[in-house]
């Protein structure tokens, strides 16, 4: 889902009109280069993978300099979001809700692969195959939510809630089991990438963002070191979730918990699988500066969902690092403890599940609710 910069068939206005950017999920822009406001100049083309591309494709960038500022996009709004999704004032568990929404990239945590093989290991690839992660926690959690031997982490009838209209409903579909928001299970056909992870979000008690650093920086926040090298930005999805997902948690109506996944170093097999510790100390070497193509997007977004103007305008100030550094002030889950893949998932799941059900509690002990 990294490949989105603007609506669907929508030409951006600037001082000299940039080509149509299209908006299809796990989709990039076209071959040829993207030139720069005012110039015939063609930008730097960039190959670094990032979510939803795939292997081979090169996105063109734009430099620091020339990155779409909050002016050009102000007047570019996203289909189908609209002001009334935090005006109720407080999160209710009537209607439409999803229990967890999970963020991950697409090159690293997505159902791409599951885990690197022999071949890829001994060439030191690690960038052929993803660790299938996002998709193993999210069966979990639905399986969890309905396994009669697990009676504590089933979701109480009062905290169902309904299926949104918005996402694809599973097949079958159980009102009892804990609903989760994936991407590639709950977009439906044909809609606005922003338009439907928005619309999740902003409907999620708990956000879930798996967040990876690998030894040669890649994982959804190790791609994150490359914005701001020499000048590098781009609009990147990974980024923009956790940018709207730390925002709505500080709105009454927005999004109850925070729950980040750590993931380090892949282990091979022969070494019993899973994961090393999420290496803390190299979040300093994250940019001190905004991505101001991904903290356009996100005013844009956190505007059309009513959030106030001052709110807005310190995200579009807030740089990478500080972004990583306030979902890591959320206590998390570090996988190093569990000793391969499907461990990790199932202790994932439970500890969703035990959040969403606090969040639930706590809220019906809300004189407010």
């Amino acid at each position: 889902s990294d490949g989105l910069v603007a609506s669907s068939g929508r030409t951006i206005p600037t001082t000299s009109t940039l080509p149509r950017l299209v908006s299809m999920r796990g989709a990039v822009l076209a071959d040829n280069a993207v030139s720069r406001p005012g110039t015939d100049a063609p930008c730097e083309a960039a190959s670094y993978p990032f979510r939803g591309d795939a292997p081979g494709f090169r996105r063109a960038s734009l430099a620091a300099s020339d990155t779409f500022s909050g002016a050009v996009l102000e007047n570019i709004r996203i289909p189908g979001i609209g002001g009334s999704t935090l005006a109720r004032g407080t999160f209710t568990l009537r209607g439409e809700l999803m229990h967890a929404f999970i963020c991950y990239r697409v090159a690293t945590e997505g159902d791409m692969g599951h885990g690197l093989d022999a071949r890829t290991e001994s060439a030191g690839n690690s960038r052929a195959k993803s660790n299938g992660l996002s998709a193993r926690i999210y069966a979990r959690i639905r399986e969890l939510s309905l396994d009669s031997e697990q009676k504590a982490l089933q979701i109480p009838r009062h905290g169902w809630g309904t299926w949104m209209k918005s996402a694809q409903k599973p097949h079958p579909f159980v009102p009892a089991q804990a609903k989760v928001f994936l991407d590639r299970e709950c977009l439906l056909d044909g809609q606005n990438w922003v338009t439907g992870f928005v619309r999740g979000l902003a409907a999620s008690m708990c956000f879930v963002p798996l967040l990876s650093w690998t030894k040669d920086d890649t994982g959804s926040v190790g791609e994150l070191s490359r914005i701001g090298v020499a000048g590098f930005d781009k609009e990147d999805n990974v980024l923009l979730e956790l940018i709207i997902a730390t925002a709505l948690c500080d709105e009454p109506g927005g999004v109850l918990a925070i729950l980040p996944v750590l993931l380090g170093q892949a282990r091979p097999a022969a070494k019993g699988g899973g994961f090393s510790a999420f290496p803390f100390y190299k979040v300093a070497r994250l940019s001190d500066l905004p991505s101001r193509a991904t903290n356009a997007r996100a005013g844009v977004v956190l505007r059309q969902l009513g959030v106030s103007e001052e709110k807005v305008q310190a995200v579009l100030e807030r740089s990478v690092k500080q972004v990583v550094e306030q979902v890591l002030r959320n206590q998390g889950v570090q996988t190093c403890e569990w000793a391969d893949v499907e461990g990790v998932a199932t202790g994932c799941g439970k500890r969703v599940l035990m959040t969403v059900l606090q969040e639930m509690q706590r809220l019906r002990s809300d004189p407010k609710y």
